[in-house]
């Protein structure tokens, strides 16, 4: 994927970024704003890389997969989007919504 098809706005200032491989979140290099890579411009891991496959029944890959979205949720929290994140943190953790509410008011601090 070319640095063009990842590229976005902050949505804080409006300047120009390009999306970081395998990163959810990154600092604005203008205003220096925690951001949230928008999910569909962050690249999928190479094909080369190990499978965690199963355990127990448990799709590792997946358990892994989501826990690399929680610094976006926090991002969401830091930046006044509570609900939204909280939203997402239950998403990811199976928490109800009034758990994930105190959860991420917490990792936000």
């Amino acid at each position: 994927m070319s640095d063009q098809s990842r590229a976005f706005n902050c949505p804080a200032c409006g300047a120009p970024m390009s999306a970081e491989y395998g990163t959810p979140t990154m600092k604005c290099t203008y205003c220096n704003n925690t951001v949230a890579i928008p999910q569909h411009l962050r690249t999928a891991p190479p094909s080369n890389q190990p499978k965690l496959g199963s355990w127990g029944g448990f799709n590792l890959d997946a358990m892994v997969g989501k826990q690399m979205r929680v610094p976006e949720a926090i991002a969401l929290a830091r930046q006044g989007k509570l609900g939204e994140a909280a939203n997402l943190y239950s998403e990811i953790t199976g928490l109800d919504y009034d758990d994930a509410m105190k959860a991420i008011i917490d990792l936000a601090k």
